[in-house]
């Protein structure tokens, strides 16, 4: 119960920071009026080096809504009450049951009964309840089908060159890193949701980060915020 408390007070904080800015902010997208609780979720899938975080932050600062990326981190081991460095090592990636038992029979004792879907899907519910919350990764859209669920891709050039400018890696380093990151995010799609990463028909939006650019996957994700949520609230009138 006590835990509990720990992961809404994270997400109670989040909310109220963001709640003053979302006011300013509706009155500058041409948005109109969030619709009643539980409010809206936009969720981002996205590829290494698509510039997803940029896309994020100017929908941040757009909206006003809270930004669910590393805080997800420190909410899942307040839920399940471990150390960060746990989740941190499973998050997004898969580790096998015999690396668990392994790990757990070499002394690390924290690894053992630690159930990393379970809680990441207690802490994602408890974000999509409170709402009006970008959520970066974690395949919540396959949790979360209702929200608007937008996957970001880009070319494997311009990932580098991201890469490289931003993460100051080398060429050799940057695309290691991309094919390491996509096996692994795919991996842990199909391991705790059992899910395919790639499959279109799990996106509400796919956006060519190349063909657009961050301003351009911006504007997309809010006018398909704007079709689909007015299109939900005309049902249920």
């Amino acid at each position: 119960m006590g835990m509990k408390k720990h992961v809404m007070g994270l997400v109670d904080r989040q909310l109220g920071q963001s709640r003053a800015l979302q006011r300013a902010a509706l009155n500058t997208t041409g948005l109109g009026e969030p619709p009643p609780e539980p409010g809206p979720v936009i969720t981002i899938s996205r590829q290494l080096g698509s510039g997803s975080r940029q896309v994020a932050q100017r929908l941040v600062e757009r909206l006003g809504w809270s930004l669910w990326d590393k805080d997800l981190v420190d909410a899942i081991a307040k839920d399940a009450d471990v150390d960060r460095w746990i989740v941190e090592t499973f998050d997004e990636k898969t580790i096998s049951e015999i690396d668990v038992l392994a790990r757990t029979l070499t002394g690390q004792y924290e690894f053992g009964g630690f159930m990393y879907g379970q809680h990441l899907a207690k802490v994602l519910l408890a974000v999509a309840r409170h709402g009006y919350a970008i959520i970066l990764g974690r395949g919540a859209n396959f949790l979360l089908t209702g929200a608007l669920n937008i996957r970001l891709v880009a070319s494997e050039e311009v990932r580098i060159t991201n890469l490289m400018d931003y993460g100051e890696l080398s060429r050799e380093e940057a695309l290691d890193r991309i094919r390491q990151t996509d096996k692994e995010r795919a991996d842990f799609i199909r391991k705790v949701y059992l899910k395919d990463i790639e499959d279109p028909l799990a996106y509400d939006v796919v956006i060519t980060v190349d063909n657009f650019g961050i301003e351009g996957a911006v504007e997309i994700i809010l006018t398909a915020y704007q079709a689909k949520y007015e299109k939900k609230e005309k049902k249920e009138e």
